[in-house]
Order: C-alpha cells, then structure tokens, then sequence
C-alpha cells in the first residue's frame, strides 16, 4: 500500500503518529506531540508510553499528583516537562492547541497538584523527542510520520495503549486500514 508523502511543515500541536514500518524501538506505533519548532529544530513528546513511576516518585514536590509517567521520548530522560488543561492557572504556559498547554512556572504548577481540582488535568513527562534543522521534516517527506492537529481528548480522555490507533483511524484512508495492522504481520 502506497502512502503519499505529507507536505506539512511541523507546527505547535502536530501529532505525529509513526507508521508501522518505522521500526526504531523509541518510536515504533509512537504518538509524538509537537511543542515548539523552529529553525534550530523540534521539540515533542510521546503522548502513549506509559512508565511504572508515580509523579511523587520522582519529585517530592508532586506528592499526590495524579496519574503515571509517560516516557516523553529518548532524549535527555532525566528531564521532567508537563502538558495540562489548566491555562492561565499556571504562569508562563504556552499555548498548544485550544484546551491544551505545555509547561510553566513550576510553584504555579505545584498549587494545582495540592489542589483535588486538578485531577487528570497534568500529564507529566520524562525526556523528550528532539529533531536537528531539517531533521522531522525530511523523516515526514519521507513517510515515516503519518500527521494530524492535537485533540486533547488523546492525551487525557483516551487509554495510553489506544492513542496511536484512534490516531491513524481519524486521518482516514489508508491510514485508517494501518491502524488494523499487526504488529507482525507474519502473524495474521
């Protein structure tokens, strides 16, 4: 099955889903977030790869955060980044798409995790996905990456394991019939 190449840029709020026959163990069926991209390069993390770690367990100061870990991707693993639906509760945050930011002021941060409101509303990272100039945009050229805008119901309404599926399934087309295919295909 022939895929066109995307000819988008990459932009704050792209998603980008790995096809299946990108086989790099750090990306493979992977949903990367685009955060910021600018001539230097890009920056984004992997919204689907769960850790066994608890807020809590990595910083004292996010004792009784909700939720687990994600792996934000291999770079720099023992950096910690967070994407919300809190806004303009927390200082200094970037917009992504509408309903979604990327980071900010850290104490701002730490009220609303000893808030009960904000339940579900952070999702904390480790690491990050990095791309040199040129780099992304020649790997989506080349097919690597299937594109599509942020909806923030993949990141805080969907499980981890099913983001890159309902991904592939909203681009249509041949994208969606990827979305049904095996990991091994030598096993169907």
């Amino acid at each position: 099955m022939s895929q066109e190449p995307n000819a988008v840029a990459p932009f704050p709020g792209m998603v980008l889903a790995a096809v299946p026959i990108l086989r790099d163990p750090n990306f493979y069926r992977s949903v990367v977030l685009v955060c910021d991209h600018n001539p230097e390069g890009t920056f984004g993390l992997v919204l689907n790869r769960e850790m066994e770690l608890e807020p809590g367990q990595i910083l004292d100061e996010l004792e009784g955060a909700y939720g687990v870990i994600r792996s934000g991707g291999p770079v720099q693993p023992n950096t910690l980044h967070y994407l919300h639906e809190l806004g303009g509760r927390i200082e200094d945050t970037v917009s992504i798409v509408d309903g979604l930011w990327w980071g900010g002021d850290f104490e701002s941060l730490k009220a609303e995790v000893a808030a009960p409101t904000s339940e579900g509303t952070i999702q904390f990272f480790l690491g990050y996905s990095g791309w040199g100039e040129g780099q992304l945009e020649q790997e989506i050229q080349e097919g690597s990456w299937a594109v599509a805008t942020m909806r923030p119901e993949w990141l805080f309404g969907a499980d981890p394991e099913g983001i890159w599926r309902e991904v592939m399934l909203s681009l249509g087309g041949d994208w969606a019939l990827m979305a049904n295919y095996p990991d091994d295909p030598r096993l169907n």
